[in-house]
């Protein structure tokens, strides 16, 4: 419960996303309101706030071991949400 008060007070220290209407963001928005809050709450620590496995452990109360398979976990997650094949980008 603790390392969940710190990861949300951090979460809302977050500075505000800037509006873009691309469909990329959309994909990646809506993919992200299917994850459950503690899934999210390790994908917005480790890439959007940027922050270190290390520092996503501490936050979380967890080792860096276990964020770091937290973080791959949660990107196993997403990953089926966000159809990259359809995007010529993407090899």
């Amino acid at each position: 419960k603790m390392a969940n008060r710190r990861a949300k007070r951090v979460i809302d220290a977050a500075p505000e996303v800037v509006p873009d209407d691309s469909a990329d963001v959309t994909d990646l928005r809506r993919a992200m309101s299917t994850l459950d809050a503690q899934t999210r709450m390790v994908l917005v620590l480790r890439y959007y706030l940027d922050l270190p496995h290390s520092e996503v452990a501490r936050i979380l109360g967890v080792s860096e071991g276990a964020a770091r398979v937290r973080v791959h976990r949660a990107l196993a997650r997403l990953r089926p949400a966000i159809d990259v094949s359809e995007d010529p980008s993407y090899g």
